[in-house]
C-alpha cells in the first residue's frame, strides 16, 4: 500500500509510488529498490517491476549474465554485479575488479580507459561478441558512478524491514518515537502528524495532567505531546512538574497546579507557555484558554494569568518563610487567598490564539484557521500547497487552483529596480511563498492582508533559464469567503433498491432538508436485475451541506458524487474520481417532487 512514511530509506513520495508498483514480497526486492532508488539507476526501476510480473522478458545481453543477474531479472543493479561480470565476462582478476569499481564510481577516465580495453580483450578471448561487450560496457559506465554498494543495500533494507515492523505491529509507539525525534523539525512534525492521522492516531494537545516531557502513548492510542517540546520551554521544568504530579496526583484545578508546583519552577515564562500551548486547556473554566487573558479588571495588564503568577510568587515566597517558622502549619491558611476566575463563555475559534498554539507546538492541534472553509478547500482546490514544494516540474504546463491563508505579505526590488511582492500562503499541508511582479504602465495590484483566506488560479510553465526551474504564477485570486457554503452545486446519493428502507428514508429526511443554501439534490439507483440506472431529481435546489452531513452520509454507508465526481473516502482524506459522466449515460431521467 506504499504506507512507509517514517519508514527507514523508503519514506519518499517517488519510494512510495514505486513500492506499490512494485507490490514487494522477498527481502531481495527491499535490497534491489535501495539501490534502484537514486539518479542513474533509477530510469531501471520500472523495467525491474514489469519484468518481476512477467509484463516484459527477462533478457541478457549474454548467456553468461544470467548467473550474476539471475536475481534482479536481468538488470545490473549493484557495484557488485559488475564487479562479478567483469571477471565472468572479461577474466578480470579480483583486483581488476575492484579498481573497475573504483575508477567508475570516482569517474577517474583514464583509469577506465586502461581497464576498457583490457575487458574487451578478455571478452573476445572468452568468445563473447565485442559489438555486445562494447554495449555492456557503456551501459556499466553509464549507471556505476551512482551504482550501490549492495552490501549497504542490503543492511539498509534490514534496517527498513525492522522500522516497518515496528511500525506495524506498535504503531502508536513507534509514531510517537518519530514524533519525538523531529520534534524541533516543524516540516518533519508536520508529516508524522498527517501519517498519524491517515493511521488512525490521534496527536493531542500538551496536557499538564497527561503530557510527559516526551510525546506519551496513552491507553487509547492517542499520543499526547511532551511538554519539554513545547518551544522555548526547560525540560528541567518540565521534569519537576511532572514528578509533582506523579507524586500528588493529578492536578485538581488550576490552584491546584499553582499551590503544589513552585514558582521557581513554574515561572511566569513557563506559566504562559503552557497556556497558549494549550496544557492548561484541562484545568480552564469551560476548558477555554482565553479565561487566562482576560481581565480581573477591565484594565489590559491585569490579566487572570498575570494575578496567578503574582499569587504564585507571593504564596511560594510566603510559604518558604512560613515554613521556617515556629508557626508555620497555622499559618498557611492565612495565604490561600486565590484570585477567582472571570466569568467565561464556550470556547470559540480564536486566530490569534491558534498562531500561537502553531508557533509553540510546531503546528496546529486544536484546530485550524481553514476549518471554517473545509468544504471550499475540499471542493474548490484541484492540489495542495505542499505539491509545489516537491518536484515542480511534474507540474509544468498545467494550471490548477490552491487555496490557503495569507501568513505573509512583503514589498521587495530586485537587482533592476523592478518592485515585486512576495505571498506567503498555508493551506493544511504545508506553506508556499509566490511573487507578484508589477507590471509596466499598470497600477500596483491590490494585495492581500495577512489573515485573508484566498482561491488562486496557479499556472506552472517551463523557465527559459532552467538554472531557474519552473515558474509558478498566479493568474487569478479570488476571496475564499465570496464562495463561502457554495462549494457544493450538487450532491448526488447513489442508492441500491434493495437496501432502501424506511428507516433510511426516515435518515436522510432528517438529513437533508432545504434550508436556504446553495446544493441541488439528486440520487442514482442502480438496478442491476433490469439493467437500469434511475436517476432522481428532487426539485430541491437549496439544501445545505457541510462536513458533518457527508460525514453522516458515510455513516449510513452511502456513497455520494459531488459535482458530478465519485468521492472515494479514504481514513483522512477525501478523494475525488473524476467520472466524466454524462446526462446520456443514464437510461432514465425522472424528477419528483
Amino acid at each position: 500500500r506504499g504506507e512507509t512514511v517514517a519508514i527507514f530509506q523508503f519514506e519518499s513520495k517517488g519510494m512510495q509510488k514505486y513500492l506499490i508498483q512494485l507490490k514487494p514480497d522477498r527481502f531481495e526486492d527491499l535490497v534491489a529498490m535501495n539501490a534502484l532508488y537514486r539518479p542513474g539507476p533509477m530510469e531501471n526501476i520500472p523495467e525491474y517491476i514489469n519484468r518481476k510480473f512477467g509484463r516484459s522478458p527477462i533478457i541478457y545481453d549474454l548467456p553468461a549474465q544470467e548467473e550474476d543477474l539471475k536475481d534482479t531479472y536481468g538488470i545490473t543493479v549493484y557495484q557488485e554485479q559488475v564487479m562479478l561480470q567483469s571477471r565472468h565476462l572479461g577474466g578480470f582478476t579480483r583486483g581488476q575488479s575492484d579498481s573497475l569499481r573504483k575508477a567508475m564510481g570516482k569517474k577517474k577516465i583514464k583509469e577506465m580507459e586502461k581497464l576498457e580495453e583490457i575487458f574487451y580483450q578478455g571478452c573476445q578471448k572468452n568468445g563473447h561478441d565485442l559489438k555486445v561487450a562494447k554495449k555492456i560496457w557503456g551501459e556499466w559506465v553509464k549507471f556505476a558512478s551512482y551504482a550501490f554498494n549492495k552490501s549497504h543495500s542490503v543492511c539498509y533494507a534490514y534496517v527498513a524491514y525492522q522500522t516497518g515492523y515496528l511500525k506495524c505491529h506498535y504503531p502508536s509507539e513507534y509514531m510517537a518515537a518519530n514524533l519525538q525525534i523531529n520534534e524541533s523539525n516543524a516540516k518533519d512534525l508536520i508529516i508524522c502528524t498527517k501519517e498519524c492521522k491517515r493511521m488512525g492516531i490521534q496527536l493531542l494537545l500538551p496536557d499538564v495532567n497527561e503530557s510527559d516531557v516526551s510525546f506519551k502513548v496513552l491507553p487509547n492510542g492517542n499520543i499526547r505531546y511532551s511538554l519539554a517540546a513545547i518551544k522555548g520551554m526547560g525540560r528541567e521544568a518540565m521534569a519537576e512538574l511532572v514528578r509533582e504530579r506523579e507524586r500528588g496526583g493529578p492536578f485538581k484545578d488550576i490552584n491546584d497546579l499553582i499551590a503544589r508546583v513552585p514558582f521557581s519552577v513554574l515561572s511566569r515564562k513557563h506559566f504562559e507557555l503552557l497556556v497558549y500551548s494549550g496544557a492548561l486547556d484541562s484545568l480552564a473554566p469551560k476548558g477555554n484558554r482565553t479565561v487566562f487573558l482576560k481581565s480581573m479588571d477591565g484594565t489590559e495588564d491585569n490579566t487572570y494569568m498575570e494575578a496567578l503568577m503574582q499569587f504564585s510568587q507571593a504564596y511560594h515566597n510566603s510559604k518558604a518563610d512560613y515554613g521556617s517558622s515556629l508557626f508555620g502549619e497555622e499559618s498557611k491558611s492565612e495565604m490561600a487567598q486565590f484570585p477567582t476566575a472571570p466569568e467565561i463563555g464556550e470556547p470559540e475559534l480564536n486566530l490569534g490564539l491558534l498562531d500561537k498554539e502553531r508557533e509553540l507546538n510546531g503546528l496546529y492541534l486544536s484546530g485550524h484557521p481553514l476549518d471554517e472553509h473545509e468544504m471550499e478547500m475540499r471542493y474548490l482546490t484541484d492540489r495542495h500547497l505542499g505539491e509545489l514544494n516537491g518536484n515542480l516540474a511534474l507540474l509544468v504546463d498545467q494550471k490548477f487552483t490552491v487555496g490557503g491563508i495569507v501568513r505573509a505579505v512583503k514589498e521587495l526590488t530586485s537587482k533592476r529596480g523592478a518592485k515585486f511582492w512576495t505571498l506567503e500562503l498555508e493551506d493544511y499541508h504545508g506553506a508556499y511563498t509566490f511573487r507578484i511582479f508589477e507590471r509596466r504602465n499598470e497600477p500596483a495590484p491590490r494585495l492581500p492582508i495577512v489573515g485573508d483566506v484566498l482561491l488562486l488560479t496557479v499556472s506552472v510553465r517551463a523557465s527559459q533559464n532552467a538554472a531557474f526551474g519552473p515558474n509558478v504564477n498566479i493568474e487569478g485570486m479570488k476571496r475564499m469567503d465570496d464562495f463561502k457554503g457554495k462549494a457544493v452545486h450538487n450532491l448526488e446519493i447513489l442508492l441500491d433498491p434493495k437496501t432502501v428502507e424506511q428507516q433510511l428514508v426516515r435518515d436522510l429526511t432528517a438529513l437533508l432538508t432545504e434550508t436556504g443554501g446553495h446544493t441541488e439534490l439528486s440520487f442514482e439507483l442502480d438496478d442491476p436485475v433490469n439493467g437500469r440506472t434511475t436517476r432522481l431529481r428532487t426539485g430541491l435546489s437549496g439544501i445545505t451541506v457541510g462536513v458533518e452531513t457527508l460525514e453522516n452520509l458515510t455513516d449510513l454507508g452511502l456513497k455520494y458524487r459531488i459535482n458530478g465526481k465519485l468521492v472515494e473516502q479514504k481514513q483522512d482524506e477525501i478523494v475525488l474520481d473524476d467520472e466524466n459522466e454524462t446526462e446520456e449515460d443514464f437510461t432514465q431521467m425522472v424528477e419528483i417532487h
